[in-house]
């Protein structure tokens, strides 16, 4: 992870395909989700579809570079 001034706002993650530089680092990502009740299952935001769509985007990025 660098950091850089490139005009993105604060708190803005941003990347790329494929490795940008070597280095060794750790991310800690924490997602939060909203329960929803039986009656209202629209106002709920689960969390567990999140993190998964986050796990298979790094599984695709993982094949796209192999080589």
């Amino acid at each position: 992870m660098h950091v850089a001034s490139s005009g993105l706002p604060l708190g803005t993650v941003a990347g790329r395909v494929c490795m940008l530089s070597a280095g060794s680092a750790e991310l800690h990502v924490t997602v939060r989700g909203r329960d929803g009740r039986g009656s209202d299952p629209h106002q709920a935001a689960g969390p567990i579809p999140v993190a998964a769509e986050a796990l298979l985007a790094e599984v695709a990025e993982r094949r796209l570079c192999q080589g």
